[in-house]
């Protein structure tokens, strides 16, 4: 038990500084404790949250539903992602790329960092955010890029591509 702790904060701590290499052993082995991650990390940043808020029942529904909103995300970006990956040539599973896209939750440790000793402070947590957000992008284009075995450039458009060109086509017509 003690070595499954160790080996499951060695792999977080492998999102943040070697992405790639997890990435690579994860598509081997077909596990899945990306999804344990991004269940355990959402409920931590849930918990923060809700402690911040200090009333235990909003902490309560404030993990629930962001555990069930990020597990929905994450299964909405993955279907899309594995679509368009296919189209481009990509040859993977959707199951494995869920579970290597969920692993992008162990960034949410620097939203607990910040809320834990700075409280929120728009300041500090905007800055953060936008670092933490391009972390995640690079870190899903490390996912397809391993699971589909595509280039980096077409691993971002499928993992992107879809959601710029709606971003790009909505600011045209607005």
């Amino acid at each position: 038990m003690k070595t499954r702790i160790i080996d499951f904060f060695t792999d977080c701590a492998k999102v943040i500084t070697a992405p790639d290499e997890l990435f690579y052993l994860k598509s081997q082995y077909k596990n899945y404790e990306g999804v344990l991650t991004s269940i355990f990390f959402t409920a931590f940043l849930g918990l923060i949250l809700g402690i911040y808020l200090k009333d235990i029942i909003v902490t309560i529904g404030i993990i629930v539903c962001a555990i069930i909103l990020v597990l929905l995300n994450n299964i909405i970006h993955s279907i899309i992602t594995s679509i368009i990956a296919r189209i481009l040539g990509g040859t993977g599973n959707l199951l494995n790329l869920f579970n290597l896209i969920s692993y992008t939750s162990v960034l949410d440790i620097f939203f607990i960092f910040v809320l834990s000793i700075f409280s929120f402070k728009p300041l500090i947590f905007i800055p953060i955010y936008i670092l933490v957000s391009l972390w995640k992008l690079v870190i899903n284009t490390l996912a397809v890029h391993s699971e589909y075995e595509l280039g980096y450039g077409r691993s971002f458009l499928a993992a992107y591509g879809i959601i710029i060109l709606i971003i790009t086509i909505l600011m045209g017509v607005l």
